[in-house]
């Protein structure tokens, strides 16, 4: 089955006089990332440590691997121009 999310998106000024535009994406961020061709902006998140992935059942180096897996997909799909922040 394909994989399916739901997004929304808001948009307001911000005090300076600027237009902001926020998308919050629910799915499964590894899934959703892999899908696009590039993020549309700089990304800022948080990488999940090993007790909060434990329904994975994986152990230290198959962790680690994961883990460097899924900073890899966000830095390759961030655009050139953007700035990503774990």
């Amino acid at each position: 089955a394909a994989a399916t999310w739901k997004t929304s998106t808001v948009q307001h000024s911000a005090a300076c006089g600027a237009q902001v535009r926020r998308t919050i994406v629910c799915a499964d961020a590894l899934a959703w990332m892999a899908a696009q061709d590039e993020l549309p902006g700089s990304v800022v998140t948080s990488m999940p440590d090993i007790t909060e992935v434990s329904y994975m059942g994986l152990g230290v180096d198959s962790y680690c691997a994961w883990f460097v897996d899924a900073a890899r997909l966000v830095l390759r799909k961030a655009p050139r121009d953007g700035v990503v922040i774990f």
